[in-house]
């Protein structure tokens, strides 16, 4: 297969900043992941983030072979009114226009979180558990979002073009019961387009609270992605880790000239 796999996934558009509630949804837990969901892109911060990224692909034209170790990079991520950025690439150790020929994760660091609980996802929620994540007291609901609903755009190059796919796909969520917040999102593709090149896909975040200039923030830990070629065994996949997030200010300088 003449495919390079520089493949976006959980490039996640955020819908919008309405999250009505239905008159149906008595679930207090569920009532204040809402409100926390809608506040939680303004509450944030301009910040920067080191993302370090351990990338592995299958092998072409062995569809049984265990995925390979593609590459290690390292990335900046600025998150600036609302939006990511990359900066200041390094891979396998070398400064890099460009990491290619992998995936590359977008949207979780603000529309991820945000955009569940959005009424014109028409997602349905299902209380499952309760439990912990990271010390904190959690309860677990699945979700389903239906294929013409999804927000959810998986990019696939292939020579040079772009093909998109946005399939329907399910999950689930463990909500803290103090705050509302979500610190574990995991999703999964459910059917795909018959002639689009990957049969699946997924995603896997844990959120951590990091302090920025001494107040606290809900910011990415780690995520696991993964994208599965169709005829293949096993998963294109991406482990990434975030650390030492810190407040983000446009650089500037004065100079003056020598006389």
């Amino acid at each position: 297969m003449n495919v390079m796999r520089a493949a976006l996934i959980a490039g996640l558009w955020l819908l919008g900043s309405a999250f009505a509630q239905s008159e149906a949804d008595a679930d207090p837990v569920l009532t204040l992941a809402r409100r926390a969901a809608a506040e939680y892109g303004t509450s944030l911060p301009n910040y920067v983030c080191q993302e370090s990224m351990e990338r592995y692909n299958v092998v072409p034209n062995n569809f049984r072979a265990q995925p390979r170790h593609l590459d290690t990079v390292l990335a900046e991520v600025v998150y600036e009114n609302g939006k990511e950025n990359f900066r200041n690439l390094r891979v396998n150790g070398r400064p890099a226009a460009q990491a290619a020929g992998g995936i590359w994760s977008i949207g979780v660091f603000g529309p991820l979180m945000a955009s569940v609980f959005d009424p014109r996802l028409a997602a349905e929620f299902r209380r499952r558990d309760t439990g912990h994540e990271g010390g904190r007291a959690v309860v677990r609901y699945d979700f389903t979002v239906p294929e013409a609903k999804s927000n959810w755009v998986i990019t696939n190059f292939v020579r040079g073009a772009e093909v998109k796919a946005k399939p329907g796909y399910h999950g689930s969520i463990w909500i803290e019961i103090s705050s509302g917040r979500i610190l574990r999102h995991e999703i999964e593709t459910g059917k795909m387009p018959p002639a689009f090149y990957y049969q699946e896909a997924s995603l896997k975040v844990r959120y951590r609270f990091v302090k920025i200039n001494s107040q606290e923030y809900l910011l990415p830990q780690t995520t696991e992605s993964r994208l599965c070629p169709r005829g293949f065994l096993y998963c294109d996949r991406v482990d990434a880790t975030y650390s030492d997030c810190h407040k983000f200010s446009a650089e500037s300088s004065l100079k003056f000239d020598a006389e």
